[in-house]
């Protein structure tokens, strides 16, 4: 049975410092909205990092498109704040 909401959700991400972090905490962000949502989308918002916080975002969405390129086919854009 399929009991997960139909809406549109996103979740937006703002990300300072959290290169130790930021992996752990998609992934299961990641499986949170797949469990109940049927469409949603993670945006983060680079605030700022002095560390590899972004470079760590783009692995994972590396990761993604290759685990499953139908269901990611357009997975993350990333745009960042530079100072």
């Amino acid at each position: 049975m399929n009991n997960r909401e139909k809406n549109f959700i996103s979740a937006v991400v703002y990300v300072h410092n959290a290169e130790e972090r930021i992996i752990p905490f998609l992934q299961m962000l990641i499986a949170e909205l797949e469990t109940n949502f049927e469409h949603s989308e993670i945006i983060c918002v680079n605030d700022f990092s002095e560390d590899d916080s972004v470079q760590k975002i783009k692995e994972i969405r590396v990761l993604l498109r290759k685990i499953c390129p139908k269901r990611y086919p357009k997975i993350c854009h990333i745009g960042c704040n530079t100072r």
